[in-house]
């Protein structure tokens, strides 16, 4: 991350911690006047003032949860014990005197602890962690670097340009020497490589630890080879080596690693909705998780949580247990009564400690709990495993097995999504409707093995040329649907009609040696807006479109007549 970029972020940190600080001083001084009140009223006629220790105990448990997150750890601590004696104030048959006098006594404590933490807290910029730096382009649409290493001039041109078509940025180097150079001085994300160089006795496998030796990560290395007896795989094995492809190189297949070793280059950046009445602790959550390139959105009116859902279409939900006038737990049961979010995971962010009412909220509608305070590098952590843990499972659910896009019933689900979200933001959608040209005759000649690897070469293509903000299905057999959100005609032609010439480019390999492939695709939009449209007439557009590329020659692209908005 750069330098200023780290100076806005800490500022933005240290910002959020002043505005915590008066707000603190504004509940400290609600504190004193609940208790004054309750004192009062307990001296009048000796009963518990039920109000009192009730709004007292709410600002008591907030700031039991969020004090420590803001490095103020005396406060909460002291907090939590005031909760706690709270609590055994409200239990019935508890001496009411006795227990209002251990409030007091905590409450006039609490002032000087936070004056204390104020004093012995630590810059904004130093409660940092390492756990916390951004994953590489988590958060851009910059293209994946792969350095190729091969002293074979015509291996390496060709790996070269190929890769380049499926939308990699790459750098030949034609040496050890000259690789290791500009790889130490700016690491790829990932490395193709030769085993057994031409012009040097140096073997590739030695290469790579010596290279480890210098590097803080390695990235993932893929080697190959014209050679494939075990010594060498095992050789490539024990240096640590991520894949192996025999020579002449199967490239669409190598992609297709090369996708699974780098995952973040199809993913869209996770979603987290936070549910919380504390602001300012939210807001420094969200600031967290955008700083790992997560998209995160706070909500402290649970009345718009349905709403928000639909808007926002969140990966995972954080709530708070306990918001003024509503139960996490009873949202979160609202929330699974709705079919489309019955396996949308929620996770309650608490200061709750009592493990069996932890474990009685989850039992009821929610998949895990994670307790506040909480260390900013445990919160970062602890979201991004449930989140991706959870990512996995839907994608799962959602994928056609053989390609990983969304399957038929998803991609046109997600059409839906789209048109209603264009409805409502009065922006572009285009439909694009995709299909492998002669493809029947590729089964027949090649094999069904390859046909296969084709359609694979077709998804892997598509999702490194198109946006991650776009969605991408197999429609059924070698038919695609791509759903392109804020893109009219014009533009949505020029990126289907770059894809269409990367995929006849490409070089697949058979028995009878190379051959090339093709495709036909069928677009259609609407430039404004999707009111009075539906998503059927956009897919019947694309449809009719599609038929007519394959009826005037293929291998084109052919627009339908733009839908009027």
């Amino acid at each position: 991350m750069a330098p200023e970029e780290n100076n806005d972020f800490s500022a933005k940190l240290a910002q959020l911690r002043d505005d915590y600080v008066c707000r603190v001083r504004d509940e400290l001084t609600q504190l004193v006047a609940l208790e004054k009140q309750g004192r009062g009223e307990l001296e009048k006629d000796g009963r518990l003032p039920q109000v009192a220790a009730s709004e007292m105990r709410s600002i008591a448990h907030r700031l039991a949860g969020s004090a420590g997150t803001f490095g103020f750890a005396a406060l909460g601590g002291r907090a939590r014990v005031l909760e706690n004696q709270l609590d055994r104030a409200l239990t019935p048959g508890a001496k009411v005197s006795p227990a209002w006098v251990a409030v007091r006594k905590s409450l006039s404590t609490l002032q000087y602890d936070l004056q204390r933490d104020i004093a012995n807290a630590a810059p904004a910029s130093q409660t940092l962690n390492p756990l916390q730096e951004r994953m590489p382009h988590q958060d851009s649409n910059q293209l994946a670097r792969v350095a190729v290493v091969e002293d074979d001039p015509h291996v390496g041109e060709d790996l070269l340009l190929t890769l380049e078509h499926f939308g990699f940025a790459v750098s030949l180097f034609t040496s050890p020497e000259m690789a290791q150079k500009a790889i130490l001085a700016m690491p790829p994300d990932a490395i193709v490589l030769d085993q057994h160089f031409a012009l040097t006795p140096m073997q590739g496998t030695e290469w790579v630890r010596q290279l480890q030796q210098s590097l803080c990560s390695m990235p993932p290395v893929l080697f190959i080879s014209s050679s494939r007896d075990f010594p060498t795989l095992y050789e490539i094995a024990e240096a640590g080596g991520r894949g192996f492809f025999s020579k002449p190189v199967d490239v669409p297949q190598l992609v297709s690693r090369l996708e699974k070793l780098l995952p973040w280059r199809q993913a869209e950046p996770y979603r987290v909705l936070i549910v919380d009445d504390d602001r300012p602790l939210s807001e420094r959550f969200k600031l967290l998780l955008e700083r790992q390139g997560m998209v995160a959105e706070t909500l402290d009116q649970p009345t718009r949580l349905l709403d928000e859902l639909h808007r926002f279409r969140p990966d995972l939900v954080l709530m708070d247990l306990y918001l003024p006038g509503y139960s996490g737990v009873t949202l979160a049961r609202l929330v699974r009564l709705q079919q489309e979010w019955c396996s949308l995971p929620i996770v309650y962010l608490s200061a709750e400690t009592d493990l069996d009412r932890q474990l009685e909220a989850m039992d009821i509608g929610a998949d895990d709990f994670i307790a506040k305070p909480i260390a900013d590098n445990h919160f970062v952590a602890s979201v991004g495993v449930r989140v991706r843990r959870a990512r996995e499972l839907n994608d799962l659910l959602r994928q056609d097995r053989m390609t990983g896009l969304l399957n038929h019933a998803l991609i046109k689900e997600e059409l839906g999504h789209e048109l209603t979200r264009a409805t409502r933001e009065k922006t572009a959608l285009a439909v694009v409707m995709l299909d492998i040209d002669r493809f029947k005759g590729i089964n027949d000649r090649y094999g069904h093995a390859t046909g296969d690897l084709v359609i694979c070469a077709l998804a892997n293509l598509l999702r490194q040329r198109l946006r991650r903000t776009d969605r991408i299905g197999r429609y059924g057999g070698e038919e695609f649907m791509a759903v392109l959100p804020g893109c009219g005609l014009a533009q949505v032609q020029s990126v289907i009609d770059q894809v269409r010439e990367h995929f006849q480019a490409i070089p697949f390999v058979s028995d009878e040696g190379e051959f090339f492939v093709t495709l036909s695709a069928g677009v259609a939009a609407i430039e404004a807006d999707g009111r009075g449209h539906s998503g059927d007439q956009l897919l019947a557009a694309a449809d009719g479109a599609l038929y007519q590329a394959k009826n005037t020659g293929r291998n084109r692209v052919v627009l339908a007549a733009t839908l009027p908005g």
